[in-house]
Order: structure tokens, then C-alpha cells, then sequence
């Protein structure tokens, strides 16, 4: 009979874990299904339930040889790790897994997937055009996959052991190159245009005001939607952000953490800033009196539907708002990260360091922040080397 075993870690405090024997392989090797990593034991116990159930039911496999890829994926191996993920990150994991089930075959055997078959997956994508970025974030989950089942005493062997993404072509190159690159951000002029533009518009309330968030702060779509009043302290001129939003209606999103560890962050604000959010509020409380019998009170967000009294503004709706007003202005390249960017643009131009700047955006290392960085102080740079001979020579 199983039981529930705990240990003691660094990081996450007492955790869980139970070892389940499911029969013995062709060689009379004893075969092991293990699940760790509880922060409950209920939630292990409950694991545990599910797996006995299904080994009496006859669908737990006693064979190696007996199992699909389809099965494993689906129901030993995402059933454990989605425990350790977020809802958003579940998703795209969910659509890798039906692609690949799609590509092999919903019969073939996990043991028959060879590495012949992940490297014509690779190339499959390639052939279709996804970027190598993605490619390189799907053959990672792949290689967790099969890690997994090798753990686990399900393969004798890991068909990922050697597999990297092939070398660009030569084609993929000279396209490459060929590729006008998009600028990374807007001019003042530009941003005070679209400001203006979005400000006049129909539905500026309430993108308008989102739109102002995302330039002041340099924020992420996700962290802005999510933003509560109670982050939002105007005595210390400052705002916390705690929280991403995911989500494909007003009636099925889930509030989440941010994007990484060091997206949790707390950064100033002007008082320009607070005045026109004081400004949105005004207009806010306007709709919580008219709607007060049906306001939903589960968050208490910046941002709330205008059809939904207290539900937030999704991403693809403020997304869409963007694209909108970019293209009316001539602009149509901008999108919701671009006024991240800009926001980097404006603070190196004003002087502030990299390393401020990284902090303020919630992240240490970003190629993208540093090359805009770089090209926006490069004229100071000049100037320092003329100031510097300047002073020498006097």
C-alpha cells in the first residue's frame, strides 16, 4: 500500500511526495509511478487516489510497452506539472501537447518516438515559419517530457538526448538580413501624437488612461490590467506591482503572478501621473454609483468594463485599442510592449541609469532594454570624450 512521504526544503517549507508501484516491466523490473512536490498533503493524497483508482480500472498501464504518448503526456505527465505552473503557462503547454500528438499519431507508443521523429517535428515548425524562439521553448518542454519518463522507469533511453535546433540556412540568413527592422520605440513626438489621438477618441474611456499607465510606468499589458487601487499609494507616490491578468473574457480570466520573480516591484510615480489616475477615478465612481447593484467587488481593479461594472479590460481588448489608434495615426507597427520600450527610451534620455531602469521595468538582464539604452546614451558618450579632452587641455 502507498503512502504519503514529507521532506523538508529550502524554498518551498514541508512538501509531499508518494512512490506507487504499477506492476513489473519484461524483464520482471519493478515499474514505479512517483509524484512529488506537494505543498499539501491533501492535494498529495488526492494525486494518489486518482492514480490507484485508475490502476484497479484497468488504465494504469502495468507495461511500458502499453502506453501512448497521447496517454503519458496527458494524464501521467501534465496532470503533475500543471501543479507547478500558471494557468497561461498551462495553456501553451496544453496546445504544444495536442501539436504533437497531431504530428505523431494518437496511437504511437511512447517508446517508438525516436529521435528521428522530434528532429521532423523541429523541422516541421521551421518549414511552417515559427520563430526559432518558439521552436527552442517547445523542444525544452519535449526534453522535460521524455526526462520525465525516463525518471520514471517508462523509457529506457531519451530519444532528446542529442537534439539542438539546426544551424540557420542560408536562406534563413539572407531573409533575415533582407528583414526591415520595426523601431523598437516612438519619438516624443510620435507618442504625443498617439496620446492625443487615443485621448480623443470614442472609447478613451477607459483605454486612454491605460494607455497613459503603460507610458508612465513602463508596466506590461498583463500588470496593468491587473492593477488594484489598493497598490496605488499617492502619499508615498508610489504603486506595487503584484499581479499579471490572463484570461478570454470578463467571465474566464484568472489574476496571477507576474512574469518572473523580479516583476514583483514597487516604483515611483509623478505627481502629473497621479493626478490624471485621480482624474480616470472621478469618472470610475461615476459607474460604480450607476451600476452599484451589479458591481463585481471580487477585485477592486484600476480599470473596469464599461459592459461589465467591475470586471477588468482583457488584454486583447486594450491590444486591439492600441492597434487601432496606430494605424489611424500612421503608425501601424505599434503595439502594447512598444510603450515599455519608450518608456526606456524617455528615462535614458533624462539621464537615468541602466540599472535603474532594469529595476523599474522588473528584470536584470534584457537585451532589448540595453540596446536601447546603448543607442540613446551613445551621443552623451560622444560628449563625455569631449569634455573629459576639454578639461585636460585647459
Amino acid at each position: 500500500m502507498a503512502r504519503i512521504h514529507e521532506r523538508l526544503t529550502k524554498t518551498k517549507g514541508k512538501t509531499y511526495w508518494f512512490i506507487i508501484d504499477v506492476g513489473r516491466d519484461d524483464t520482471g523490473k519493478r515499474i514505479r509511478i512517483k509524484r512529488c512536490g506537494f505543498t499539501k498533503k491533501s492535494d498529495a493524497k488526492k494525486a494518489m487516489a486518482e492514480i490507484e483508482s485508475q490502476y484497479y480500472a484497468g488504465k494504469v498501464f502495468a507495461k511500458p510497452k502499453d502506453i501512448t504518448f497521447a496517454y503519458y503526456v496527458q494524464e501521467i505527465w501534465f496532470k503533475e506539472y500543471q501543479h507547478y505552473t500558471k494557468i497561461s503557462t498551462q495553456k501553451g503547454i496544453q496546445y504544444l501537447l495536442k501539436a504533437l500528438i497531431s504530428f505523431w499519431g494518437q496511437d504511437v507508443k511512447l517508446k517508438h518516438i525516436t529521435s528521428l521523429n522530434i528532429q521532423a517535428y523541429i523541422q516541421n515548425m521551421l518549414d511552417m515559419g515559427k520563430k526559432r524562439k518558439t521552436i527552442t521553448k517547445n523542444l525544452s518542454y519535449i526534453k522535460m517530457i521524455f526526462k520525465h519518463a525516463l525518471k520514471n522507469n517508462i523509457i529506457t533511453n531519451n530519444p532528446c538526448e542529442n537534439i539542438d535546433l539546426p544551424k540557420m540556412t542560408l536562406v534563413e540568413k539572407t531573409k533575415l538580413l533582407q528583414q526591415k527592422p520595426k523601431p523598437l520605440y516612438l519619438e516624443k513626438e510620435d507618442l504625443l501624437t498617439f496620446l492625443n489621438e487615443a485621448k480623443n477618441d470614442a472609447y478613451a474611456y477607459p483605454y486612454y488612461y491605460m494607455v497613459f499607465f503603460l507610458i508612465y510606468t513602463g508596466a506590461r499589458l498583463g500588470e496593468v490590467c491587473a492593477m488594484e487601487w489598493d497598490n496605488f499609494n499617492t502619499k508615498n507616490k508610489t504603486i506595487k506591482i503584484t499581479q499579471n491578468i490572463y484570461g478570454c473574457s470578463q467571465k474566464n480570466y484568472y489574476v496571477q503572478t507576474p512574469k518572473t520573480k523580479n516583476s514583483i516591484r514597487e516604483i515611483s510615480i509623478s505627481q502629473s501621473f497621479i493626478d490624471v489616475m485621480k482624474e480616470w477615478r472621478l469618472i470610475q465612481n461615476k459607474q460604480k454609483i450607476k451600476n452599484a447593484n451589479n458591481w463585481d467587488r471580487t477585485y477592486n481593479f484600476i480599470f473596469t468594463s464599461r459592459y461589465y461594472p467591475g470586471k477588468p479590460i482583457l488584454t486583447c481588448n486594450l491590444y486591439g485599442f492600441i492597434k487601432k489608434i496606430a494605424k489611424k495615426i500612421g503608425l501601424s507597427w505599434i503595439h502594447p510592449h512598444t510603450f515599455r520600450h519608450t518608456h526606456t527610451s524617455l528615462l535614458a534620455a533624462a539621464g537615468e541609469s541602466l540599472e535603474v531602469i532594469q529595476d523599474r521595468l522588473g528584470h536584470t538582464n534584457d537585451s532589448t532594454t540595453r540596446q536601447i539604452y546603448l543607442h540613446i546614451t551613445k551621443s552623451r558618450k560622444v560628449d563625455a570624450a569631449s569634455k573629459f579632452d576639454a578639461y585636460l587641455n585647459s
